[in-house]
């Protein structure tokens, strides 16, 4: 290797801990992305950032299926009342069984209603991680 491929791969992993360093990059993610256990002396040099705990994760996961629920059951209540089989509802028919407020998802997902014959899904979805406990995903009704 020469020594201007060298310098140039050095600053790269410079300005990239650099960026971690100074929470441009979020550490947190990419650590739960790749499943990467950091020990105890590297965790300290880390900023602690927006990054959430495991804890959390679950109970905004919880919170999304939960809202969930409450918008398939919603669907289920319009579609009965205007006869519905098959076809898509919107959030103007879903507003008089949903309440004042339309829920929104605590992780920043997008839920999309779908048809009578669809369940209601959240753009997080399973987020791919092995815990299911921390997915947005609305399994049985």
């Amino acid at each position: 290797m020469s020594r201007g491929m060298f310098a140039i791969i050095a600053i790269g992993v410079i300005l990239l801990a650099g960026a971690f360093y100074l929470g441009i990059l979020d550490f947190g993610y990419w650590r739960s992305r790749v499943g990467y256990e950091v020990n105890s002396a590297t965790r300290g040099l880390m900023p602690s950032g927006p990054s959430e705990s495991p804890a959390q994760a679950r109970s905004r996961a919880a919170t999304c299926r939960e809202n969930l629920r409450r918008i398939e059951l919603a669907k289920r209540k319009a579609a009965a009342a205007s006869g519905l089989t098959k076809a898509d509802v919107t959030w103007a028919e879903l507003t008089p069984h949903l309440g004042k407020q339309r829920p929104a998802c605590p992780s920043g997902g997008t839920y999309n209603i779908g048809s009578t014959t669809v369940m209601a899904k959240c753009s997080i979805s399973n987020n791919h991680t092995t815990d299911d406990a921390d997915d947005h995903i609305l399994k049985a009704f």
